[in-house]
């Protein structure tokens, strides 16, 4: 094998490992490395203007959780969290949600042998 053959090779080889190491970051991008590259696990609030959205809860986890959230009006909810999942949070009219945390209750799920899904309605304490 030649000089120029064995550089261009040498040269392919080292793309492809490139690519190759590359793979499973880009097949890891995405929730949860979206939430690992910030930091930001929990309740925060967000710069209204990004969807209208003024809070939200990253659950930073590989189970479903139960949350209370906590509205400027006093009213309260609970509400199932995905793994992994960021719940938007939105003004209701005057109200906003004010704090938002997990609670050691099993929320209600449905299984249908291949998926995992919240209930519509949750344990309210």
């Amino acid at each position: 094998m030649g000089k120029t053959a064995h550089l261009t090779r040498r040269r392919a080889l080292t793309c492809l490992a490139v690519i190759i190491a590359g793979i499973p970051m880009t097949i890891a991008e995405s929730a949860s490395a979206q939430v690992a590259k910030d930091g930001t696990c929990g309740f925060y609030f967000t710069n209204p203007d990004h969807n209208s959205a003024t809070a939200r809860y990253l659950h930073c986890g590989n189970s479903f959780i139960l949350i209370q959230v906590d509205w400027s009006n006093g009213w309260h909810q609970r509400e199932c969290v995905p793994p992994w999942y960021s719940v938007p949070f939105y003004p209701d009219g005057p109200h906003r949600v004010v704090n938002a945390y997990y609670v050691p209750v099993a929320p209600d799920l449905i299984d249908d042998g291949q998926h995992r899904i919240c209930r519509t309605g949750q344990p309210q304490e």
